[in-house]
């Protein structure tokens, strides 16, 4: 829609300065009447004929038609173009993809070995406090007792 929207703002641009050089409000144009048999027969038929299908308008390599109540684009070069930026912004993509795959898999490698260090420590400390108990098994009791209160 942006292309049609610049054909339309020059159009305007380019229509305001012809018109302002020509058109004066206070006159108004004089109408003549016209009969079509006045005109070659030639000029009619060019200028009175329906042209068969849809409008269309070409403006440079690109060319739109007007089909069920929308501007449609087509045209080689147009549909090239597209191709081409979609296959680039495919392959960008897949590049991301695998990229984002390889750093989940060092993230899900570290979060392993966490895990494991982090049972390794657990069971270290568990080993510790076993051999705490068997070794000064009257702090054991001391500490099932609670806290004495003296006072």
């Amino acid at each position: 829609m942006s292309l049609l929207q610049d054909v339309w703002n020059r159009l305007r641009v380019q229509c305001h300065k012809q018109l302002c050089d020509v058109w004066n409000p206070n006159m108004t144009p004089v109408c003549r009447k016209t009969s079509l048999s006045s005109l070659g027969f030639h000029s009619s038929i060019c200028d009175l004929a329906l042209q068969s299908g849809p409008p269309t308008l070409k403006l440079g390599s690109h060319s739109l038609t007007f089909r069920h109540g929308q501007w449609v684009r087509h045209g080689r070069a147009w549909e090239k173009s597209r191709l081409q930026s979609l296959g680039w912004r495919l392959q960008s993509l897949e590049e991301e993809n695998r990229e984002l795959k390889l750093r989940l898999e060092v993230l899900i490698d570290l979060l392993v070995d966490t895990t494991v260090h982090m049972h390794t420590l657990e069971r270290e400390v568990s080993e510790m406090e076993r051999v705490r108990q068997v070794r000064h098994p009257e702090k054991n009791v001391a500490k099932e007792k609670g806290p004495s209160m003296t006072g």
